[in-house]
């Protein structure tokens, strides 16, 4: 059985994940912004840009106007989101790999207590019955 503040735990990351989905435009992977600035006479103009390569692909690139545009910040934010998705989607895998890891382990506890105490093993690992409580009974 998985310690109910670990399944706790995946509930939260997960709805987590899903609030970051509802609050707005998820960027896709492989883009990010850059800033370019260009000289006209005495005055520079900088410029952000949204670059996107998948794999294997070139880069292309939109203009988003200058910093703190609308568009700007709609992209800043969507990079934002995945980013944060990204690392909780991490989180969530290693906590899924801490709850199997339980698991496993209360199946093994439970193998060893069936064959040591004799009893028959075809419903091992299956049975509703509390390892911690026939663990103690022993």
């Amino acid at each position: 059985m998985p310690e109910s503040f670990l399944v706790l735990e995946r509930e939260r990351l997960t709805r987590l994940i899903q609030q970051l989905h509802d609050s707005g435009e998820v960027a896709p992977p492989y883009c990010w912004l850059t800033e370019t600035s260009s000289k006209k006479g005495t005055k520079t103009y900088t410029y952000v840009i949204l670059v996107t390569q998948p794999p294997e692909c070139k880069p292309k690139s939109h203009s988003l106007g200058r910093p703190g545009s609308a568009r700007h910040c709609h992209w800043r934010q969507a990079i934002a989101r995945r980013e944060a998705i990204v690392e909780l989607e991490q989180q969530l895998t290693m906590l899924e790999v801490l709850i199997e890891r339980q698991l496993r382990t209360w199946q093994d506890i439970h193998l060893l207590v069936a064959f040591s105490t004799g009893q028959p093993g075809e419903n091992i690992g299956m049975t509703s019955v509390d390892p911690e409580a026939e663990f103690a009974a022993h």
